[in-house]
């Protein structure tokens, strides 16, 4: 009868006493209430201007708002539960956290190094034209390399499955150029750039693809290049490492 009576005021507050299965029931939904959850930031840390992957659930099919210990951070890419975005100039090591369908998920601690250096381009030397001089003709099979034909399907077979923001490295179509090309190294011969323009020794994409230097060869996780390949790299970057 006591017991009766107990459940009456229960049902008429409009509760239940607490159970084991009942308090796993609460845990269910609020685990699927819809709110961001951070689940991994890819990398860690990185520079301002740098390349950030974030991965979770309930990003909402919209543009989520992303900020970087309160400084809003530009979208890249939205797509399902996975954001890219840029870490923003201004921001410090702190709070990140998306905001999506008007409700913000948890902090996940991040670190801002620094900001990008960028050396303006140089473009290479022109061949002159003066009429006295004759100009060395190109030598038989060696045609001119085009970075979107011929070096960037070497990144898409070989290297975009670990570079896609590993290390502040992107080397995906539309954006590897603007990785490379003038832009310091943030592993390995970190005093030099990932591609300088007309010396592929100097150069530490020739360098890490070749094995010479600056660390382990790569790819790490395929096979090394071909001859053709690191060839390739290499009078790419000896003829000024155009954008073409």
């Amino acid at each position: 009868m006591r017991m009766l009576v107990m459940c009456a005021a229960f049902f008429a507050l409009g509760t239940l006493p607490w159970t084991p299965e009942a308090d796993q029931n609460r845990k269910k939904m609020s685990s699927t209430s819809g709110e961001p959850v951070i689940r991994e930031v890819k990398p860690p840390s990185a520079r301002a201007g740098e390349r950030v992957k974030i991965e979770g659930e309930h990003f909402g099919t919209g543009v989520p708002m992303v900020t970087f210990n309160g400084v809003q951070a530009r979208v890249i890419k939205a797509e399902g539960d996975e954001v890219r975005v840029i870490v923003p100039e201004g921001a410090t090591s702190g709070p990140l956290v998306i905001v999506a369908g008007g409700r913000a998920s948890k902090p996940v601690h991040f670190v801002v190094e620094g900001t990008i250096t960028r050396v303006p381009t140089v473009p290479p030397p022109q061949p002159s034209h003066d009429s006295s001089s004759t100009s060395s003709p190109q030598p038989a099979g060696k045609a001119t390399i085009s970075f979107s034909k011929d070096i960037q399907p070497i990144f898409d077979r070989s290297c975009t499955d670990c570079h896609g923001g590993n290390a502040g490295l992107y080397l995906d179509e539309g954006e590897s150029y603007a990785n490379l090309v003038n832009v310091p190294a943030t592993k390995g011969c970190t005093s030099e750039m990932r591609v300088q323009p007309g010396n592929a020794e100097a150069s530490v994409l020739y360098k890490r693809v070749s094995g010479t230097s600056c660390g382990t060869q790569m790819p790490k996780k395929s096979p090394p290049l071909s001859a053709e390949e690191i060839d390739a790299i290499r009078r790419w970057i000896d003829a000024g490492a155009p954008n073409n």
